[in-house]
């Protein structure tokens, strides 16, 4: 039988370890916002805006790990408020 208590509380626990991640406050993962999340997510992964052709290979690897953030974090906050809707 399908529960929808462990979906959440498994979601939550993601976006709790991603926010620690990038330095957040893990407490925060059930009510914090898709903005506040990327504002984090983009902080923690800073990068001046260069035309790709002029980024070396690091600054491409960071670019694609705070691209790679922003969208763990879209889908972890958008599933979690789906499924708080259902509750």
């Amino acid at each position: 039988m399908y529960d929808i208590q462990q979906d959440y509380d498994y979601l939550v626990s993601e976006l709790a370890i991603k926010v620690a991640a990038v330095g957040g406050d893990e407490t925060e993962a059930e009510t914090i916002t898709l903005d506040a999340a990327l504002t984090l997510a983009i902080g923690f992964y800073i990068l001046s805006q260069q035309d790709h052709t002029l980024m070396t290979d690091a600054e491409k690897v960071i670019a694609r790990q705070r691209y790679r953030m922003g969208r763990s974090f879209r889908k972890l906050v958008y599933y979690r408020d789906v499924l708080k809707a259902r509750m």
